[in-house]
């Protein structure tokens, strides 16, 4: 295997998605807490990206009646469209047929109106670069939102993460 642009893009992408999950995690652990007292962190931290996604959009749509962060409900809303577009791009990536060929990597995805058939997927520096900034301006939103920006993300994801158990492998 070649370590290249290509996939060192790869890799930042998945460090920008991670950091934009977290940032999901920690606004819907404070979102649901206003009705769920003993709700702890590792539980919506562990329960996965779409879950989580569907959780968040739920708690926008109850906040939606309360007047007055109608605009930073929108961009959340827009956020979480691109997420759940950034995270099917992601799994279709993860969870690819990968062949060796002469000139590198391939990576095949089933068509989904024909899982017969494969699609090759795309995988370029510049491809991957743009879905970075994607992901950059997602993580930017949550922390813009004025709804978001009133709890002290960044300290508050640090606290959440040290509140996690050690895993234990």
């Amino acid at each position: 295997m070649v370590f290249n642009e290509t996939a060192a893009a790869y890799g930042l992408f998945q460090v920008v998605f991670a950091e934009m999950h977290e940032y999901l995690a920690a606004a819907t652990y404070h979102l649901r807490r206003r009705n769920e007292q003993s709700l702890q962190y590792e539980k919506v931290h562990r329960q996965g990206f779409e879950k989580t996604l569907k959780q968040f959009r739920k708690q926008l749509c109850q906040l939606s009646d309360s007047g007055g962060v109608a605009e930073g409900i929108e961009a959340l809303k827009k956020a979480c469209d691109s997420m759940a577009c950034l995270a099917q791009w992601r799994n279709e990536r993860v969870h690819a047929r990968v062949l060796r060929t002469e000139e590198g990597l391939e990576l095949y995805a089933p068509l989904r109106d024909n899982p017969g058939k494969a699609q090759r997927l795309e995988m370029s520096k510049g491809f991957f670069e743009e879905r970075i900034r994607e992901a950059i301006k997602v993580t930017v939103t949550f922390q813009a939102a004025h709804l978001i920006s009133q709890i002290r993300m960044k300290e508050e994801i640090d606290r959440l993460w040290a509140s996690l158990p050690a895993d234990p492998e």
